[in-house]
């Protein structure tokens, strides 16, 4: 089974149409890559994009390199666990067809069991870099910090939840009801409507958001509105990708971007390369032994997988 894996990676601005989301192929699109999962020539095939707008890999390189992904290894904050659950949402919403492939599953399962295990030994105690947990340290370092407004509600608006759960009130606002009444209900914090977000995200002096969109939510009308109704302590740490604000406010102070974010996680990164290079071989070498399990306990319908 896994001789015969193949993982396509696209640049994340490489947007996928939805007609490949589909039974017999696992995708993940990210802030940094795009993967298109499958077997044989099935990925490829329903890229159709020119050879230097992707990457290809295949059998154990291409195991390995989901679990480095699954793992951080391959996110620009090094070590980061927020695209774990990028990951199991994804898996959750491959799970919705009606016919999911069980081949992928099982392939999909062993990454999640694998990566759990070289976290757990390997890369324990630097999960405090990841999105959620730099956006926390950059918060602590403000005064007079008692109260966040979390803009958004995927993964990242989650991890951010839980990363702030003690530390002052937090307000969330994003645009899906059903989804905001869940986390609000989880983590027992206030709601802010969507229609109401122009009136009132400019009382807030602490803000992360977490929106990606080519449309400019965040104007330089709304920053110095902002400015003037918290001139002694504000701070906008913004998550998303692309990025929702003006591009001409690149120098705003109190503003951080998300290479602000990777700049901080790089400093901290040679204090975990150790754990890293051990985890690398832990990887490695966990790949090579599901390879060679794979070869003798081939699954039914193998003869079809094979040809697919």
């Amino acid at each position: 089974m896994l001789q015969s894996l193949c993982v396509i990676n696209l640049p994340p601005e490489r947007k996928l149409p939805d007609s490949l989301i589909r039974s017999d192929l696992f995708i993940i699109e990210t802030c940094q890559r795009n993967l298109i999962v499958g077997f044989n020539q099935k990925p490829l095939l329903a890229c159709q994009v020119a050879p230097e707008d992707y990457t290809r890999r295949v059998g154990v390189d291409a195991y390995q390199y989901l679990l480095e992904v699954i793992c951080g290894l391959k996110s620009k904050m090094l070590g980061e666990n927020e695209i774990s659950g990028q990951f199991k949402t994804a898996y959750k919403n491959y799970l919705q067809h009606q016919t999911p492939n069980s081949h992928i599953m099982r392939i999909i399962e062993k990454l999640f069991k694998d990566a759990k295990l070289i976290r757990t030994e390997h890369l324990r105690c630097i999960g405090q870099q990841s999105y959620a947990g730099l956006s926390r340290q950059i918060l602590l370092s403000q005064e007079n910090w008692n109260q966040t407004l979390i803009l958004g509600s995927g993964a990242l608006a989650a991890d951010l939840l839980q990363a702030l759960s003690k530390n002052g009130k937090i307000f969330i606002c994003a645009r899906n009801k059903a989804r905001i009444r869940d986390l609000a209900e989880t983590h027992q914090v206030e709601v802010i409507p969507w229609e109401e977000r122009e009136s009132r995200l400019a009382e807030f002096p602490f803000i992360i958001n977490t929106i990606g969109t080519e449309t400019t939510l965040y104007p330089s009308s709304f920053f110095q509105k902002w400015a003037n109704i918290n001139p002694y302590g504000r701070c906008f740490i913004d998550l998303g990708s692309p990025s929702a604000i003006d591009q001409a406010l690149e120098d705003e102070k109190c503003l951080y971007r998300l290479k602000d974010i990777f700049a901080i996680g790089k400093e901290l990164d040679a204090k975990k390369e150790q754990k890293i290079k051990s985890a690398l071989v832990a990887i490695s070498t966990t790949a090579e032994k599901r390879i060679q399990t794979s070869q003798f306990n081939l699954p039914y319908g193998w003869d079809e997988l094979m040809f697919a």
